[in-house]
């Protein structure tokens, strides 16, 4: 498609252009502020319906008009304070009924190569996304990652879903991956002790654990019970020992107290009691010797009472020393009766042997029971390793899917740019990544994203490009030109706004 020729009316600064456009496009020169720049936007404005508010008719005006002559339709686009309207008749004059939808078919994105390059990585991603309205669902999504949830989140452009799924895989895959990994480590750590494990067993003479655990528990336990006598028989010595130091103690304490027995012989208590009587009867008989006897019946009551304190006296040491004798009697017998037999030395010593010996074996069977347990612990992790590494691997795949194959995809069924994708705000096209090129290259690949956003008009639209070095300007308008294209593009210069004819650039 090929537009032919531009009228513009009344439009920004613009009071009237009138311009046939040849096949390969014009270039608008002329000085800042000349109304370049409102050219190209009259275009956007009649093809695009871009700028087309009150504010775009020129001051003093009450009316702009755009027409657009292509060689298949004309476009007629007028602005007034009250509105814009629009209206496209094809080539065989009939009026198109939804104009607006018949242009954004045949125009598709608008992108300026140059203001796309000049952009920071966040704004071209932006541009290029705005250029290129897609939409994608779980369906759609469900060809490179087929366990989807049914509720995943696909509002937004399609690119950025697509990023937000590929992110969601990208950290399963993290996982999955870090799992694998632990897998294989644990893999080789369990084959290491598994060789360990073997190098310290014998299967030669290795028994169930459970059967050495049980003759050592009953080996140990006849060992103890020697032990046990052994440590009794030391401490009935030392009872008897202490036992005979307090029997020693008891006979000294009796002695003691028998020696605390009046050894001289005293008159008996009946003889005072008779002398008591006689004094009485004295008392009774010489009444006038009553002041003596009377001083003679208190000494006499006196001796009585010190008589059979001392009596009394004496009878209690007798009956302690007899306690202690008969204690010391009862200890004498109990400890004959308490006396622990000794034990062999040797008995207890093949006691201890047995007990080693069987250790040894019990220690055989563990060694090679945790062999055993070894190996298979090696068999459930080379299971885990492979079921980990299958995850891992789908996930790849998805990823990889997701990544390489699923950008491609949604373009191409959303009429979007081939080739296009993005990995984050950095953009690639058919896998080339923008920020790794040079200066002309870079410039290639902003013209071919540009071409294929608008693969069906084949007309370019930029503006300014003056920022293009001179070295380079000849390079770029070949390449916009080129495979029949039609560039419509501005550059400042010191002349009035003159159209200079481009001449088209053939495929080699």
């Amino acid at each position: 498609m090929k537009i032919k020729r531009l009228r513009i009316r009344t439009f920004r600064g613009i009071e009237e252009v009138d311009q046939d456009i040849p096949d390969a496009g014009v270039l608008v020169t002329g000085k800042s502020g000349g109304g370049k720049t409102s050219v190209l936007n009259a275009l956007h404005a009649g093809l695009q319906g871009r700028d087309v508010g009150a504010d775009a008719i020129r001051i003093g005006w009450d009316r702009a008009e755009i027409l657009i002559d292509m060689d298949n339709a004309s476009v007629r686009r007028a602005i007034s304070k009250r509105g814009t309207t629009l209206k496209v008749t094809d080539s065989e004059g009939q009026t198109v009924s939804k104009p607006q939808t018949w242009l954004s078919d045949l125009f598709g994105a608008s992108i300026d190569p140059i203001a796309l390059l000049e952009a920071a990585p966040k704004e071209r991603r932006k541009m290029i996304l705005e250029a290129v309205p897609m939409t994608v669902t779980v369906e759609t999504l469900r060809r490179f990652a087929p366990d989807l949830p049914d509720d995943t989140d696909v509002e937004g452009h399609a690119v950025e879903v697509l990023e937000r799924v590929r992110g969601v895989y990208y950290d399963k895959r993290t996982v999955a991956n870090a799992a694998a990994k632990a897998a294989v480590e644990e893999s080789s750590r369990a084959m290491d002790d598994a060789l360990t494990a073997r190098e310290a067993s014998d299967p030669g003479d290795a028994m169930p654990v459970e059967e050495a655990e049980r003759a050592l528990s009953e080996f140990q336990a006849q060992r103890t019970t020697l032990e046990a006598q052994a440590a009794e028989a030391v401490r009935a010595n030392q009872r008897t020992t202490q036992t005979r130091t307090r029997i020693a103690s008891l006979r000294q304490q009796a002695e003691l107290e028998r020696n605390l027995l009046v050894q001289r012989e005293l008159p008996a208590v009946p003889w005072h009691q008779e002398r008591v009587g006689k004094a009485d009867a004295t008392v009774k008989r010489l009444r006038e010797e009553l002041a003596q006897a009377e001083s003679a019946q208190r000494t006499a009551l006196l001796e009585l009472q010190a008589a059979e304190a001392l009596e009394l006296s004496q009878l209690a040491i007798l009956e302690r020393a007899t306690a202690f004798g008969t204690q010391a009697d009862e200890l004498e017998g109990a400890l004959a009766q308490a006396a622990a037999p000794p034990v062999d030395p040797a008995s207890l010593a093949n006691a201890e042997a047995v007990v080693r010996q069987w250790t040894g074996i019990r220690d055989r069977a563990l060694a090679w029971a945790k062999f055993i347990r070894a190996e298979q612990h090696v068999n459930t992790c080379a299971s885990n390793v492979a079921s980990t590494s299958a995850v891992a691997a789908t996930l790849d795949g998805i990823v990889h899917a997701l990544t390489q194959d699923a950008p491609g995809y949604l373009f191409t069924q959303s009429d979007g740019i081939e080739g296009l994708a993005f990995e984050g705000d950095e953009v690639f096209l058919d896998k080339i990544r923008l920020s790794g090129l040079g200066g002309r290259d870079r410039l290639r690949f902003a013209i071919n994203i540009a071409k294929r956003a608008n693969a069906k008009a084949k007309i370019l639209i930029v503006d300014g490009l003056e920022r293009i070095d001179d070295t380079q300007l000849e390079e770029f308008v070949a390449e916009c030109t080129r495979d029949s294209w039609q560039l419509l593009a501005t550059r400042v210069s010191a002349n009035e706004v003159i159209f200079e004819s481009l001449q088209p650039e053939s495929s080699e």
